[in-house]
């Protein structure tokens, strides 16, 4: 019986047989495919059906399949941030972690495009000082910050994200006019007390305009 992987050469003059192992062909690699075959299974391997959750419990990772080497993460980072969905839950109005997310460089070829949902949780009680330090990191680091498509957890709390929209409305007329930050917030907080559903002393004991300065 012949051993396995290999093959047989000519008889030499002493009568045995000699085997010489064959060389084992290489193992196919993903980049020895088509660039169509291969976005075919970027687009199976890394599309979801379902929006994907950013939250404290989940923090956002980039898929293992980009990380194999710098040819798939090229080829496949964008299949996977433009064909999904992306959800991010804001506890109380803390949005820190959606803006340490955001801030990746990674995302930045794609942040025009990208579908981002906003959710509210107010498990412990919408946050002012929260709400402003969202405010504020949007005036001064772009409107792609703001909450899109925000949805709350509940029916009860349909007001208040509604009002938080509203704020960013406000907050985003008062950047297109170019006035300071120092200025903004004055209008910002005196706009929330006219909105409804908008508490300025949300669960915020000290004056969250003075420590924002």
């Amino acid at each position: 019986m012949r051993a396995p992987h290999t093959v047989e050469k000519h008889m030499p003059k002493d009568g045995h047989w000699k085997q010489q192992t064959a060389r084992e062909a290489p193992a196919p690699s993903l980049c020895d495919l088509p660039a169509e075959l291969r976005n075919h299974i970027y687009r199976y391997a890394l599309t979801e059906s379902h929006d994907l959750f950013i939250s404290v419990r989940a923090p956002p990772q980039q898929p293992a399949l980009t990380r194999t080497c710098r040819q798939i993460c090229t080829e496949a980072l964008g299949i996977f941030y433009l064909n999904n969905r992306f959800r991010c839950v804001i506890d109380n109005l803390d949005s820190s972690l959606m803006r340490r997310w955001w801030g990746r460089r990674e995302i930045d070829s794609y942040k025009d495009n990208l579908i981002v949902r906003s959710q509210y949780s107010f498990d412990g009680g919408p946050c002012w000082s929260n709400m402003m330090a969202w405010l504020k990191a949007f005036y001064r680091d772009g409107k792609q910050l703001a909450p899109k498509e925000p949805i709350g957890d509940s029916r009860e709390n349909h007001n208040l994200v509604l009002a938080c929209a509203r704020l960013f409305r406000v907050t985003e007329a008062l950047l297109e006019t170019g006035v300071p930050w120092k200025d903004a917030k004055k209008v910002i907080r005196l706009a929330a007390r006219l909105i409804e559903g908008c508490n300025p002393t949300w669960d915020c004991p000290d004056d969250p305009i003075i420590a924002l300065t």
